[in-house]
């Protein structure tokens, strides 16, 4: 009744603390969502009347963990001491508060439920607003004098598509702007839970759902635990995950990925190979397998072909399979998490084209050790080459090798009939050797190589230029891989360079002893130190002219312009954050004198 009455004439700020002191249970017998909209705040108990684990009734927050007077049920059910602090309530952890610490809690929550974000607009009930309020993410707002701390879970699909960040970044904005007497601010965004799935969906729909991964790889893992001979699905263990990616299509990446994972495993390691082209997907038509993919229980059986071990959406869907972007997310992470791959030297990663979620999704939920780029010689690919560089330099991955694919073409199959015509039309020796010398020359169709270039841009030394090869075209399509049909040709040949470099460099980014920077203010000074007990010295504005990223203009640079932070990429570079926001990935030997 008191906060019925209340309500009519109460400003949506004041109802909070004045219903918290009533007591959560109070609370919950007395207070309607009528009485609550009277006032004017709707969007602050969007949800009131949930049920709670602590048998109390949900204060319309989502739960939101709020500090109040009276005790808290847990205390009065008196728990033990290990029971109590199963429960999460700042109510069990701190006990009473004063009245400025709730009013200020409620003026925090007015200024969140001005947070809002398309992808947290719910289509089946459009009326119900899309700030982080309405839709009961806001999950604890602890004040501690004036330091606050706000915790905010949210849906899959809005942090797939994003929102997290957006989020974040409007809440940090509205609440320094809005409440002056804030001095420390934290925010904690984070993923719900997954929900158990449910038990009529297909296995592929439950591939294609976000729902229940975590739960159900921790059910096959438990079920196995004991056994020596069965491993539980997913990557536990995989000693490297290799990305292999470029941000334009069409340049031959998935035939080099193919084609470096059976090299590898004809090197005699044990390897996989995902391909994670969801809407597109190339392994099916490049390794053919005739076998439906089974599936033993929650894991995916992976093919088996020479020693390789295969996944591809295309194998579980022969068929299209339209996706929305937040579904494309789980099925990434399933193909990988949910796949039998056993113990594995090397999971080759066949990515899509792009820098979306898909790449985003490897690159946080996994362990990835290396990325390979494929590029070809236009200025387009190029162009899109560097952003894959700078991609997987912002996500900590280092850029181990570079393939430019299709440079040149040769014309060795003419080689029999130009010495046919030359002996039939009496050509002279010199003609001949100009003739044989201009047919042997490859044509660079499009344009010329910029593997030199990549090398002095990132220091990325294993490089390599593979020219257009037919048979490589036609072992492609016929779903044998060039180094399986033809193990002594060219390609093969390319290839198995390619996979012993990616082999050594990645055991060489534990082994490589890399240079330390420090950047010492007082001197404005970055100094280097080496292995052998060596010490250089840069200035910051020398060291950010050596960048040769296309973003950067060394002729115009801040005088006050410092480094930020280091961090080693690979085995030949490091990235360097600036003071203002531009970041550099820049070879060692750039700036050091005697790096090999």
């Amino acid at each position: 009744p008191r906060a019925k009455m209340l309500a009519s004439s109460a400003p949506s700020w004041l109802l909070l603390p004045l219903l918290l002191s009533t007591g959560v249970d109070a609370w919950a017998a007395g207070v309607t969502r009528a009485a609550v909209v009277a006032a004017g705040a709707r969007s602050l108990l969007p949800n009131f009347g949930g049920a709670t684990s602590h048998g109390t009734r949900s204060h319309g927050y989502g739960s939101v963990q709020m500090l109040a007077d009276t005790p808290h049920p847990c205390r009065a059910r008196s728990l033990s001491p290990t029971s109590r602090r199963v429960c999460s309530s700042p109510v069990c952890l701190s006990g009473a508060v004063s009245t400025q610490t709730l009013l200020r809690q409620s003026e925090v929550m007015e200024v969140l439920s001005e947070v809002e974000d398309p992808a947290l607009l719910d289509h089946t009930d459009p009326e119900g607003g899309s700030d982080v309020v309405s839709r009961g993410l806001v999950r604890a707002v602890v004040i501690t004098d004036d330091s606050v701390n706000v915790r905010i879970e949210m849906p899959t699909e809005a942090a797939s598509a994003g929102a997290g960040e957006r989020v974040r970044s409007s809440c940090e904005k509205l609440l320094r702007e809005g409440l002056d007497w804030i001095s420390d601010l934290e925010l904690e965004i984070v993923r719900q839970p997954a929900a158990p799935a449910s038990s009529d969906m297909s296995p592929l729909q439950q591939l294609a759902s976000s729902e229940g991964l975590n739960e159900r790889q921790a059910s096959a893992s438990s079920s196995t635990e004991g056994t020596e001979t069965a491993l539980p699905p997913g990557v536990a263990n995989v000693a490297h995950i290799v990305a292999v990616a470029s941000c334009k299509g069409g340049v031959g990446k998935s035939t080099t990925a193919v084609n470096m994972a059976f090299s590898l495993a004809a090197q005699g390691h044990r390897v996989g190979i995902v391909d994670l082209d969801v809407h597109g997907p190339s392994l099916p038509t490049m390794v053919s397998v005739l076998e439906r993919l089974q599936i033993d229980g929650e894991a995916l059986l992976p093919h088996e072909v020479g020693g390789v071990k295969l996944m591809s959406m295309g194998f579980i869907n022969p068929g299209v399979m339209p996706l929305r972007g937040a579904k494309v997310t789980p099925v990434v992470q399933q193909l990988v998490g949910r796949t039998a791959w056993g113990a594995l030297d090397y999971l080759i990663v066949d990515m899509p084209p792009g820098t979306g979620d898909v790449q985003l999704t490897l690159s946080q939920d996994f362990s990835v050790s290396a990325a390979v780029l494929v590029t070809t010689p236009q200025r387009l690919s190029f162009v899109d080459v560097v952003k894959g560089v700078e991609m997987f330099d912002k996500v900590g991955i280092p850029t181990i090798a570079v393939v430019e694919n299709m440079c040149g073409l040769q014309l060795d199959g003419v080689a029999a009939e130009l010495e046919s015509i030359i002996e039939s039309h009496g050509i002279n020796e010199e003609g001949a050797e100009q003739l044989r010398a201009l047919l042997l020359k490859p044509q660079q169709i499009f344009g010329d190589s910029h593997v030199q270039r990549l090398q002095e841009m990132w220091g990325i030394s294993a490089s390599f230029s593979l020219p257009l090869l037919p048979e490589l075209a036609k072992s492609t399509d016929v779903g044998t891989p060039a180094v399986l049909a033809d193990p002594d040709g060219q390609a093969a040949k390319i290839y198995s360079e390619i996979a012993a470099a990616v082999d050594a460099e990645v055991r060489a980014l534990k082994e490589t002893q890399k240079p330390a920077l420090l950047y010492v203010s007082e001197e404005n000074t970055v100094y280097v130190g080496l292995a052998n007990g060596e010490q250089q010295k840069i200035s910051p504005i020398e060291l950010r002219r050596l960048c040769r990223s296309p973003s950067n203009n060394p002729d115009n640079l801040p005088a006050d312009l410092k480094p930020l932070d280091f961090v080693p990429m690979g085995n030949y570079a490091v990235s360097v954050r600036w003071s203002d926001g531009h970041q550099s990935l820049l070879p060692y030997r750039s700036f050091l004198s005697n790096w090999p």
